[in-house]
């Protein structure tokens, strides 16, 4: 009977112990979390800044996602990529960032005409921590892009849909 209580007892002890490594990770070591960031770039042919219905995704865009430390702004993490055919990306991040800000901006133009990076929306922030509320670890960033260096034809029209009245001085 004294072997089957030592026994029993051995059994549950190991149990503890593995069930307590695995809450803190695989072999005592914390899981570091994995993101993706998605989003989009495009061309603004109108040069207002914003997606209209004459926007166009930008195919082969080079954007990079950098992570920098709040407090004295070194860099701590740095991804590139490139858009698809739709003019999306999709950026895999390994780590924990939360005492960072982490933003993606475009890099490269794969458009001879639409090279211009808009001043509002040039770049968009993300928050890559698990201390964020968001459950999901897939993170969807704001569309960022390019202007054309001179507004196509079709802008007066777009702009009269919108309600936009030209100030006349």
């Amino acid at each position: 009977m004294a072997n089957y209580a030592a026994t029993l007892f051995l059994a549950s002890a190991l149990f503890f112990l593995a069930m307590a490594s695995s809450a803190h990770g695989h072999g005592g070591r914390k899981i570091q979390p994995e993101f993706q960031v998605n989003g989009k770039v495009y061309c603004d042919p109108c040069r207002l800044q914003f997606l209209t219905r004459v926007s166009r995704p930008l195919i082969g865009a080079v954007v990079k996602l950098s992570c920098r430390n709040r407090v004295n702004g070194t860099l701590t993490f740095q991804v590139m990529g490139k858009t698809d055919f739709n003019g999306m990306y999709n950026l895999k991040v390994n780590g924990e960032h939360e005492k960072d800000i982490c933003e993606v901006v475009p890099v490269r133009s794969p458009d001879p005409h639409c090279r211009s990076v808009m001043d509002h929306v040039g770049k968009a922030r993300v928050s890559l921590t698990l201390n964020s509320g968001i459950s999901s670890s897939v993170r969807y960033v704001s569309p960022i892009g390019y202007m054309n260096f001179k507004a196509i034809t079709q802008c007066p029209l777009v702009f009269s849909e919108l309600g936009f009245v030209p100030r006349i001085f």
